[in-house]
């Protein structure tokens, strides 16, 4: 993919080409399965019959999904990297609170629905990649983005052939090597993140630190970027020799206990990023983050009407 762009220097015009031999979409953290997250278009009816109509949120989640994959069809995006939480899981420490269903083989389904639609939506994806998430979104016994790949595969034809894109599930992690003409780029991807409770970027200061101590001692190849999801915000970090990524999510603010107690803390960043690689593999980071929302049901309106006393009003509303 090439991109030609021009500025206006003391009234002459400069042409600036580029090429982009790398082009990928990255979402991750869809929790489908939750009543805050994402579901498939128009709905969902599970196998007992039950239908799941989609709430305002998730309504709004899906006009999102909807502009980024807008953003991704023009940049012809050719891979789509997902690094974990594809669904909400059973939910244990809340007992399936918040979730429409926690059978796990239902989730899969519909969150293979939901990354299948955004691929409808953009031809160019050649490669789906897809990583293991945390226990709790998923199980502690087997993969369930395992099981999301393989639905991608046998029900929406993501198996490589026919011009089809391949759907293929990478495990806990993986190091990628770019490779273009003479020119690399190494990647380290996870799901798994750490944290500063005040300063995020503190923890990928670390991060970054640590890698190149285990690298410098030998224990490790060399990166130059780290990508990481789990904490719902985007956040770029750079170093002289090497960056990290920190991603959003696609689920707005889940009201369970400890995060009720840093309201303000805990909201997240919405949306997906888009990496662009040149033809010598210098990287440019756009994330596509949209706006926060409140919960829709949780707006309480109280008026009094113009005129009327308290105490009329209160015989009215008890009946006395």
């Amino acid at each position: 993919m090439e991109q030609t762009g021009s500025i206006v220097v003391n009234g002459t015009p400069i042409i600036v080409e580029r090429i982009y031999p790398f082009r990928i979409a990255i979402i991750n953290d869809l929790h489908v399965g939750s009543q805050f997250a994402l579901v498939p278009e128009g709905g969902w009816t599970d196998h007992y019959g039950t239908t799941i109509i989609p709430n305002e949120g998730q309504v709004k989640l899906s006009e999102y999904l909807d502009q980024f994959a807008e953003v991704c069809r023009e940049q012809q995006v050719t891979m789509l990297w997902i690094p974990g939480d594809v669904t909400a899981g059973q939910n244990p420490r809340e007992a399936g609170k918040f979730i429409y269903n926690i059978e796990l083989d239902e989730q899969k389904r519909m969150a293979a629905q939901v990354i299948a639609e955004l691929v409808e939506m953009v031809p160019s994806i050649e490669r789906i990649w897809i990583w293991k998430g945390t226990g709790y979104h998923g199980s502690r016994d087997t993969g369930i983005e395992l099981g999301v790949a393989t639905v991608l595969r046998a029900d929406h034809g993501m198996n490589g052939m026919d011009g089809r894109p391949l759907a293929e599930y990478k495990g806990e992690y993986s190091l990628i090597k770019l490779v273009y003409e003479e020119y690399v780029k190494n990647i380290l991807i996870t799901h798994h993140a750490s944290n500063a409770y005040m300063y995020p970027e503190q923890a990928m200061g670390k991060d970054m630190l640590l890698y190149q101590e285990a690298m410098a001692q030998g224990k490790l190849p060399p990166v130059d970027m780290i990508i990481r999801a789990h904490k719902h915000s985007f956040i770029e970090v750079h170093k002289p020799s090497i960056r990290s990524l920190q991603l959003p999510c696609w689920q707005f603010f889940v009201p369970y206990d400890n995060a009720m107690k840093n309201y303000g803390r805990w909201q997240p960043d919405i949306g997906g990023v888009i990496m662009l690689f040149d033809h010598k593999l210098r990287s440019t980071v756009w994330h596509f983050t949209y706006p926060n929302f409140i919960d829709p049901l949780r707006f309480v309106r109280v008026e009094l009407a113009h005129g009327v006393k308290r105490k009329s009003l209160l015989k009215r509303l008890v009946g006395r």
